[in-house]
């Protein structure tokens, strides 16, 4: 599938028919009618770490430098924010919840990431999975599993 020798770091499927695989080289793979796409957005930062995509129309891809990208309704744009961001989950459309290398979150909604709230001391985290524009899950580099309300912090 990658001809750029991309390592497969993540893939998020939100249909049977749509999926987007993301790459250590910051490539973007696209699965749509049955066939996988050459590398639609390569990520200038850094490797893609983790993708997460609610529908077939909208998902964000981060790459663990500060760097994220975001494709929706077809197209890829990217930008940077201020932490590392190295986890995410998008619970829906345009709403999602990254996890940092020093212990804290954004929120992605209406176009822009929120600053960095501190949830958990300097510990890296390692995954996030949010069921709810309000209940997340998290895992930090020391084993620990973290239960939080975003919306409620």
């Amino acid at each position: 599938m990658d001809s750029n020798g991309d390592s497969l770091e993540s893939v998020s499927c939100p249909s049977v028919k749509f999926c987007v695989a993301v790459g250590s080289n910051g490539d973007a793979f696209t699965y749509s009618n049955g066939l996988w796409d050459s590398g639609s957005q390569r990520d200038t930062n850094n490797g893609f770490k983790q993708v997460s995509c609610p529908s077939p129309t909208f998902c964000v891809a981060v790459d663990g430098s500060g760097g994220y990208a975001v494709l929706a309704n077809g197209h890829w744009t990217q930008g940077t924010v201020g932490t590392n961001l190295g986890a995410v989950s998008c619970p829906v459309d345009a709403y999602c919840v990254a996890v940092d290398d020093v212990g804290g979150y954004s929120t992605y909604q209406n176009g822009r990431w929120s600053s960095a709230v501190k949830i958990d001391g300097n510990n890296s985290f390692n995954t996030i999975s949010c069921s709810a524009m309000a209940t997340c899950v998290a895992t930090d580099a020391n084993n620990n599993v973290l239960y939080y309300e975003p919306a409620k912090n």
